[in-house]
Order: structure tokens, then C-alpha cells, then sequence
């Protein structure tokens, strides 16, 4: 049985986070790339095309066997920058970018209009800093995994129109495969208003150094 908002074992996750204040950076000072593994399949986050060398800007993002690969590894603000220690239960980390180490420079997680419209479905991309809430993000800590190290989940929210439609990272339907994209998808909740980690998984990131 699966519980929210209480730190017991749990199924597979990973996820993110980069702290915004003010429009200024604040990057944490060691050095710690991570990985996110998806809470419903375990596979990671990845830059699409990451290897080989194509480091084109901006890159879509899909899920693929964790490999240790430079497309797979992350940052808080800069690349390189561990997560803090995840908050309370229930209680988020704050705004924040997601740094990818691909390309040249910082490459940042960024959801995408279409057409102008904010809508479930979006693609999520790695993109070149151009300071717009599309770029911010928080993580809200819901559970843990049930390897041996117990890592720290989360759902990751963009800050874009949040305050009316908040949206999430999550697979494309759900779907447990390798090579599927990561999109942007309104926050599913249980009847109760509990996080949905048993029937919609796929939202949530654990994650892993």
C-alpha cells in the first residue's frame, strides 16, 4: 500500500531542482551532478540524441535506461550543484532551473508553448537560459523508493500560469517504454487530494546521485 506526505519505502522515482530569487541564480557551491529516475519505471531522464555529439539547442527530453551518460546528469542552478536536503513532507524546495550538462554551457529544463497555448500535453525541452517562468519549477517532496538508499521523490511544477493551471513533468501517457517524451500534464490527485503516486506514477522523480 502506498502512502503520500509521510517518508515510508516506495516503488522506483527521481527528480530536479534549481532555486530562483528575484531573477538572479542562487547556485549552491559543491559540486554533485544527479540523476532523475522515474518513479513508475525506474529509467532516467534524458536529453534526446545525447550521445553522440549533438549538442543542437533546443533538445527534447524522453525516458532511456539509466547509463551514466552526460545527457542523463543534471545540476541545481548550474550543472554540477547537488539538490539541498529535500524539505518536510508536503512543503516545497522553492523556484529553481534544471541544469543539463549537454552543449556548450548550462542548458536549462523549459516548458514549451504551442501555438501560444499553455496546454496538457506540451513538450518539455533543454534550452539556453532566456529568463521566463517557463524555466522555474519546484519540487514538492511526496516518497521515497524501496531500494536499500531510500532516495527522495518529488512531482516538479512550472511556475508558467501556475497560479491557475499548475502543470507537472511526466511520460507521455504514461507509457513505461524507452525513447518516450517528456511532457507537461496538470497534477493528477486521488478523490481525497492525495498525491495519485499508485495510479499515475509517472509523475513523480526520484532522485539519485
Amino acid at each position: 500500500m502506498i502512502k503520500s506526505m509521510s517518508k515510508k519505502k516506495y516503488l522506483f522515482g527521481p527528480l530536479v531542482g534549481l532555486l530562483f530569487v528575484l531573477g538572479s541564480l542562487t547556485v549552491a557551491t559543491s559540486a554533485s551532478a544527479f540523476t532523475l529516475r522515474n518513479f513508475q519505471t525506474g529509467l532516467c531522464l534524458a536529453v534526446a540524441g545525447v550521445p553522440p555529439q549533438n549538442q543542437q539547442n533546443p533538445r527534447g527530453l524522453v525516458t532511456w535506461e539509466c547509463d551514466g551518460t552526460p545527457g542523463q546528469q543534471w545540476g541545481y542552478n548550474s550543472f554540477g550543484a547537488p539538490l539541498p536536503p529535500p524539505p518536510v513532507p508536503g512543503s516545497y524546495l522553492g523556484w529553481y532551473l534544471l541544469s543539463s550538462v549537454t552543449g556548450t554551457g548550462n542548458r536549462y529544463l523549459t516548458g514549451v508553448t504551442v501555438n501560444y497555448q499553455w496546454l496538457d500535453g506540451n513538450p518539455i525541452w533543454v534550452n539556453t537560459n532566456f529568463s521566463s517562468e517557463r524555466q522555474q519549477w519546484r519540487m514538492k517532496w511526496a516518497i521515497q523508493d524501496s531500494t536499500p538508499q531510500h532516495h527522495d521523490c518529488y512531482f516538479i511544477e512550472n511556475r508558467y500560469e501556475g497560479s491557475t493551471a499548475p502543470k507537472v513533468m511526466g511520460v507521455a501517457g504514461g507509457q513505461p517504454g524507452h525513447g518516450i517524451a517528456i511532457i507537461l500534464w496538470h497534477q493528477f490527485l486521488t478523490a481525497t487530494g492525495q498525491y495519485d503516486t499508485a495510479g499515475h506514477p509517472d509523475q513523480y522523480w526520484c532522485m539519485w546521485p
